[in-house]
């Protein structure tokens, strides 16, 4: 018996760590702006973090459509220069943004079905220090 409880344990520290303010838990539906659901990959395997914008939507959810979107975009599905064109996935309308919206947002995809919204960010940068950094050539 102790041992099931520190596996599962284990198992729930695992889940939750890395996990700060406006994270929900995988399998809940929420209506927290920005409530962080996990990480994916872009169409081209950029890292992003899938959000939750506005509305009542499950984690699940969230990262199934984003998911898709990739996979869309990955098999060459969707054409389109910079944002490229609007997608229908699994009901949700799904598109990217250019690079200057990116650049100035981080966001870089966003899907919207009725009044909910789910997105990919670019994840947080950790402040990088220049005593690290390679030597510039001359």
């Amino acid at each position: 018996m102790r041992a099931w409880f520190l596996i599962m344990m284990g198992l729930a520290v695992g889940l939750t760590a890395g996990c700060g303010t406006g994270c929900a838990a995988p399998g809940t539906t929420t209506s927290n702006a920005a409530a962080t659901c996990g990480h994916t990959l872009t169409g081209v395997d950029i890292a992003v973090v899938v959000r939750i914008g506005r509305g009542s939507v499950s984690c699940p959810t969230a990262m199934t459509v984003e998911q898709s979107y990739s996979a869309l975009i990955r098999a060459g599905g969707l054409r389109g220069n910079g944002g490229g064109a609007p997608v229908s996935i699994r009901g949700w309308t799904c598109q990217g943004y250019t690079s200057a919206e990116i650049a100035q947002t981080e966001r870089v995809s966003v899907c919207v079905k009725g009044s909910a919204q789910i997105f990919t960010a670019l994840p947080p940068t950790q402040p990088s220090t220049t005593a690290n950094a390679p030597p510039v050539p001359a």
